[in-house]
């Protein structure tokens, strides 16, 4: 299979709600093997709280020096 192959997810984040994105598979060779996946925000609210994990993320990350 080769070429990308596009799907919509939702995912429920216990801090932010429902998240959904366009998830695309593009596939590298002829058979199963290489792909690269992506994920979009699939609207405006989607990507204001994907925001705002990625911030969550990085207030909890520990300093590096």
């Amino acid at each position: 299979m080769v070429g990308a192959s596009p799907r919509r997810k939702e995912f429920r984040n216990p801090y932010v709600g429902r998240v959904t994105v366009d998830h695309t598979d593009l596939w590298l060779s002829p058979s199963l093997g290489p792909r690269m996946v992506t994920y979009a925000p699939s609207d405006e609210e989607s990507r204001h709280r994907l925001e705002k994990l990625h911030a969550m993320a990085l207030e909890k990350r520990p300093a590096t020096r």
